[in-house]
């Protein structure tokens, strides 16, 4: 059998499920159709008292807690980009810094930013740990007309042209391997 990932139902979700296995659709069917197995459904229609009772009183609380989190982490986003743009690597501490920083911003007085926090943040938003490469903006651009004049065709006598590379390619080729 093949492993599922962990599926997470809304309360909306819970109370079409109970409704549909009421007006008879079987259990086999709705399972098929939202892609988990059959157990999960029954014992969603085993709580069917609860889930009515929680969709009834509006208590979904943890999803207006995670509306506030959602700012905190749009926050961070942005403010992230903007620091990798300038070329200002970040660490992991200061990414908890900024988000405690911003939730006291949002107002959100029970937001604790933790390191399994922080890697979720960075998963959901496809962050990687590692150097910054590239091109650098800051290079003096006589500095290298000069060196390209004066110093690279001393060097280029000494090699044939199967023995020269970019080294950005190099450093890319390199990045591709290694991760």
């Amino acid at each position: 059998m093949l492993s599922q990932r962990r599926k997470a139902f809304t309360i909306e979700e819970k109370g079409a499920i109970i409704c549909r296995l009421e007006n008879g659709e079987s259990n086999s069917c709705l399972a098929k159709e939202f892609g988990v197995g059959h157990s999960t459904i029954s014992m969603i229609f085993k709580n069917k008292n609860r889930i009515k009772e929680s969709f009834n009183s509006n208590v979904l609380k943890p999803k207006r807690l995670r509306k506030s989190r959602q700012d905190v982490d749009q926050a961070l986003i942005q403010w992230f980009k903007n620091m990798r743009n300038k070329g200002i690597p970040i660490s992991g501490p200061m990414l908890q810094e900024k988000a405690n920083g911003f939730a006291a911003r949002f107002g959100i007085l029970d937001f604790n930013c933790s390191a399994s926090w922080i890697s979720r943040f960075k998963v959901r938003h496809n962050i990687v740990a590692g150097k910054i490469v590239g091109e650098s903006s800051s290079v003096d651009q006589n500095s290298t007309t000069n060196w390209l004049i004066s110093v690279w065709p001393n060097l280029r006598r000494q090699f044939s042209d199967d023995e020269i590379f970019n080294a950005d390619e190099t450093g890319l080729f390199l990045q591709i391997n290694a991760g």
